[in-house]
């Protein structure tokens, strides 16, 4: 008897933990100054060039900027990575997800050689040139692509690879200046 007692309050835990699920947002101010949003009737300010984290609650959600109020759904919660589960871009902003590659071994031309997270493919970036690679332009209201590597983190210029035919590849976010700065800093 005591046994049925224990897994009624077990799936009853289960089932109150489920429905109170956040999950991490981090919110992006890529301009110049600062943003307010309005999120469950609470005043966030963000100010310019950094970003705050805030836990939406997995499912439906308003927040409100500029007089715009967007509803969207935070059904898709995923927490694989332990970095921020979105990226929050009421400025609808443009980010570059890039594709890394490392390998211990020459891929001799061989394009197939990765399995690609970020097909390769030419983006235009800020409207003056375009580049190609394994590149993702956006600018989603929520940036649901998983990266390794965030917007303030720096990318290894090298991998521990323990299996060498093994191929590896990682995600970085860019804001799209931040991009163009990496770009001008490689080609000096």
């Amino acid at each position: 008897m005591w046994h049925n007692r224990i897994l009624i309050a077990f799936i009853a835990f289960i089932i109150i933990s489920c429905s109170d699920r956040k999950a991490e947002v981090t919110i992006d101010n890529p301009t110049g100054s600062k943003i307010v949003l309005q999120f469950e009737g609470e005043e966030h300010i963000i100010d310019s060039l950094s970003q705050k984290i805030i836990y939406f609650k997995v499912g439906k959600n308003e927040i409100t900027y500029n007089d715009s109020t967007i509803t969207y759904d935070l059904t898709e919660f995923d927490n694989d990575y332990n970095k921020p589960d979105f990226l929050l871009n009421p400025t609808a902003s443009t980010y570059i997800l890039e594709q890394i590659n490392y390998t211990n071994r020459s891929p001799n031309g061989n394009i197939d050689l990765y399995k690609d997270k970020i097909p390769y493919d030419t983006i235009r970036v800020m409207n003056a040139f375009d580049i190609s690679g394994n590149y993702l332009k956006t600018n989603d209201f929520i940036i649901r692509e998983k990266w390794d590597y965030g917007i303030n983190e720096n990318i290894p210029r090298k991998l521990q690879i323990k299996d060498v035919n093994k191929n590896v590849y990682r995600v970085k976010i860019y804001r799209e200046a931040d991009f163009i700065d990496k770009l001008m800093e490689q080609n000096k």
